[in-house]
């Protein structure tokens, strides 16, 4: 079955230009080294401009939480079913149009996730529909384990070194390569092999970092920091990574109170927060079902109109009804 997807849906395109927006007049650092065909340019993110879009952005935006704007890691705050897939994707395309970035990793929670993350990047409906915008499509990697048989010795891992070595000559294509936290935490990623890569690399957090690659982390929420997750992550020396989620990690952080008392609460862990699309926005703007369910009739109802104020995922508070 083909799907047609809309193109420039507002709050989605929003979130695409919120985070590209953030590397403008940021200077490009281009690889120098012997393999540079195979590297991602660099974007200067301790540059004072990437600083400055980052408060004016947030400002824009109306974001009142207080984030790192010096932060590489940039969160995008997108309630669940209003396309976060379809917006990370296209947000690589433009980072690919706009700064040469070709090599990107997603990194995924669940196996159900992945599945539906190559469903939709494969899918003939997206590539068309992308190609039909920026002339170019996805080369997908997907990093497997590997069953081997007992006493049979193991590979390099074959999506790893394809990705990696694959070049920018192919003008056409961005390399983007997918792998679950299960592989991502394996032995695999952290083995010695006898194969190099550029006869250098023969470790495959060592290989993918070499790339210089952008890292999207779809469910930031399982991706938490501390945890085994996170450390590898930071093993793939990501130049930037961008979360996507409807939920984030929390923190625990002292307050001061009244009288000198300290109080321990939770809050989000957000890092460089750019933009937040929250449940309250995402149903006054029709863009997740709401439920229907069985409400007592009163006197003079008809036609009566209810705003959603607030939510905690639990409980809603309604705004005052008035009559039309």
């Amino acid at each position: 079955m083909k799907l047609n997807f809309e193109k420039n849906l507002k709050h989605q395109d929003k979130a695409v230009q919120s985070t590209i927006a953030l590397f403008e007049s940021v200077p490009i650092i281009y690889p120098e080294d012997i393999n540079q065909k195979y590297i991602n340019p660099k974007l200067d993110y301790v540059h004072y401009k990437y600083r400055s879009s980052s408060h004016r952005i947030k400002t824009e935006n109306g974001i009142q939480e207080k984030t790192d704007t010096s932060s590489k890691v940039i969160d995008i705050m997108m309630e669940t079913g209003t396309g976060k897939t379809y917006t990370y994707t296209k947000t690589l395309f433009e980072l690919n149009k706009l700064y040469g970035i070709f090599k990107f990793i997603i990194i995924v929670p669940t196996l159900s996730i992945k599945a539906g993350t190559i469903s939709f990047l494969t899918s003939e409906s997206a590539r068309q529909h992308f190609r039909e915008q920026y002339g170019k499509y996805i080369e997908l990697y997907v990093v497997e384990s590997q069953n081997t048989k007992k006493n049979k010795k193991n590979c390099f891992p074959s999506s790893v070194s394809s990705f990696v070595s694959a070049g920018s000559y192919q003008s056409d294509i961005i390399q983007v390569l997918v792998i679950n936290a299960g592989m991502l935490n394996s032995d695999t990623m952290v083995k010695r092999f006898d194969v190099q890569i550029f006869d250098k690399y023969n470790i495959p957090f060592e290989a993918l970092s070499s790339v210089k690659p952008v890292v999207i982390i779809d469910e930031p929420h399982k991706f938490s920091q501390g945890n085994k997750s996170w450390e590898n992550i930071q093993k793939l020396k990501p130049q930037f990574i961008l979360r996507y989620g409807a939920t984030f990690p929390e923190k625990e952080v002292i307050i001061k109170k009244i009288g000198n008392k300290r109080e321990k609460i939770r809050v989000k862990d957000y890092h460089n927060l750019i933009y937040q699309l929250t449940a309250v926005d995402a149903f006054n703007q029709n863009l997740v079902k709401g439920v229907i369910g069985h409400v007592t009739e009163f006197k003079n109802g008809e036609n009566t109109t209810a705003r959603l104020v607030d939510t905690n995922g639990k409980e809603c508070k309604m705004g005052t009804c008035f009559f039309q």
